[in-house]
């Protein structure tokens, strides 16, 4: 009985974490070709985004410290995304939510970065 009732636990949370990724790709619904296809696509834009705005900085800094400690922060962000998406890809393998979730994980950190770095902009 205990098995049964922690089975359904792990059940209804698993359903609920593909139903948070699902609402997420609210765009990206059909098959999982499909949303992969489209979380691609808004990958590619965030990147292009995040691209953007660490040029941004780039391009005003000009102290050499500055621009040095930029660098290192964002290859060390780059490195711990990476890692996380790694994980991730890893921990929901065997089937196809891993790959929504890791997409979308993905897209969550490049929207992110862009943000924290255009907030620098505006300071």
């Amino acid at each position: 009985m205990r098995k049964t009732l922690i089975v359904a636990g792990i059940l209804i949370l698993s359903t609920n974490i593909q139903a948070e990724v699902i609402k997420d790709t609210a765009k990206c619904d059909g098959t999982t070709v499909q949303m992969n296809d489209c979380l691609s696509e808004k990958i590619k834009a965030a990147d292009k985004k995040l691209n953007d705005e660490y040029n941004k900085i780039m391009d005003t800094l000009k102290d050499k410290k500055q621009l040095n400690l930029l660098r290192q922060s964002q290859k060390a962000w780059l490195t711990h995304m990476t890692k996380e998406i790694e994980f991730t890809s890893l921990y929901f393998s065997g089937g196809t939510f891993g790959s929504i979730r890791a997409g979308n994980l993905k897209l969550d950190f490049l929207e992110k970065r862009a943000r924290d770095l255009a907030e620098l902009t505006k300071l």
